[in-house]
């Protein structure tokens, strides 16, 4: 356990010797809209260790340089939660990485394959992830829970040595290549007030309600944001459709919504509340972020998405590779009636499935049964 900032720079210069260190961490958002970190777990080859964030004046700054070290990969499993705690501590995202789930798709194990499948799969070893509910913040930590958390990466190191021969194997680096690409996003981090519009869910018919609930999410998103606090306890989800759709004038009207509670209305954030509608209101189409485009039922459409959808499966299937990575039916559906350009239009996304989806598309691909092998193939005309 490392709880001293001597301590910490000599571990990690030793780790500035290495080609790649396995990086997980232990943190809490319960309460809290930021995660409070609570231990920071690292590995190389040679040696693992815990870093104590929780040490009052510990010197942080060499484990950061670190993960700015462009000669070490830094590896982890689902990261993108790990890296967003460190992009906001520092403003810099870890360069370089690799995300084992990610390998782990590009491999055949299924969409969002979990970390202890990937150990049982992989290394025939079991992991008991009832310590994933302790509290982490409080010391002294138990021996298991130092146990444990020091095999998430030492397991992760081995997980990656496998991984990573597989996919150069297969000549599937590049494909990780660019898949790894995207977590150097801020926008995923960080999103902009427009990215977080562009990916709310408008459960209401009336514009103008998705219009007010646009605004009364982003200011949710401010306040939450600004006082460190969960967006529920700023305010409830229904609690803001709710008003979207009656959008109340006055402190009388909002009061009638059955749920505002008395003690709501009591505190200033009802009159914010009330500002944010009629400020809303008061706005023309053309002041708010654009909303979602309708969902279309064409039959042709309707059809040629069915196709697709099974070319897709075929294809996974094929290159033994999660179908979500290649494409989601959002994907297809964004291709079908040309919204947008989904992301497999480019790529190594484009080489194996994409090239084939515009053929259909156009009418140049054809589909049949063969009834000796059982299946259904794809044949160009």
């Amino acid at each position: 356990m490392i709880t001293t900032s001597e301590e910490l720079k000599e571990v990690c210069q030793r780790f500035a010797t290495q080609s790649f260190v396995t990086i997980d961490t232990e943190f809490l958002r319960e309460h809290t809209f930021y995660s409070k970190l609570c231990l920071i777990q690292v590995a190389s080859l040679e040696e693992a260790v815990l870093i104590d964030p929780l040490i009052k004046d510990l010197d942080l700054k060499p484990f950061f340089e670190l993960l700015q070290n462009k000669d070490v990969v830094k590896v982890f499993h689902s990261g993108r939660q790990d890296i967003e705690i460190f992009y906001n501590m520092t403003k810099q995202i870890p360069f370089p990485v690799f995300d084992t789930q990610i390998a782990a798709m590009v491999l055949g194990y299924g969409d969002c394959v979990g970390y202890q499948q990937l150990v049982m799969d992989l290394l025939r070893i079991e992991i008991d992830k009832g310590m994933q509910i302790t509290d982490w913040s409080k010391r002294p930590l138990s021996q298991a829970q130092v146990r444990y958390a020091l095999s998430d990466v030492t397991h992760l190191r081995d997980i990656y040595l496998k991984v990573k021969e597989k996919i150069e194997l297969l000549n599937r680096s590049s494909w990780i290549e660019e898949e790894m690409n995207e977590l150097y996003d801020k926008n995923i981090y960080e999103p902009s007030p427009e990215k977080i519009a562009s990916k709310l869910k408008y459960n209401f018919k009336s514009k103008q309600a998705k219009y007010i609930y646009q605004d009364l999410y982003l200011w949710r998103e401010e306040k939450a944001k600004k006082h460190n606090l969960p967006r529920r306890q700023v305010m409830k989800d229904e609690v803001m459709q709710d008003i979207a759709r009656a959008h109340p004038k006055s402190i009388e009207e909002l009061s009638t919504l059955r749920s505002i509670l008395p003690s709501f209305l009591k505190k200033h954030k009802a009159q914010e509340v009330l500002d944010v509608v009629n400020l809303a209101l008061s706005k023309k189409a053309e002041d708010f972020y654009p909303l979602p485009q309708e969902k279309q039922n064409v039959i042709g459409n309707k059809n040629l998405m069915s196709i697709l959808h099974l070319l897709l499966d075929m294809i996974a299937g094929k290159e033994k590779i999660a179908s979500k990575l290649i494409g989601t039916h959002d994907d297809l559906y964004s291709f079908v009636y040309e919204i947008g350009e989904p992301s497999f239009m480019s790529g190594w996304r484009y080489d194996i499935f994409g090239r084939y989806a515009e053929l259909i598309k156009k009418g140049k691909m054809g589909i049949f049964y063969d009834p000796e092998q059982k299946s259904v193939l794809f044949s160009e005309i």
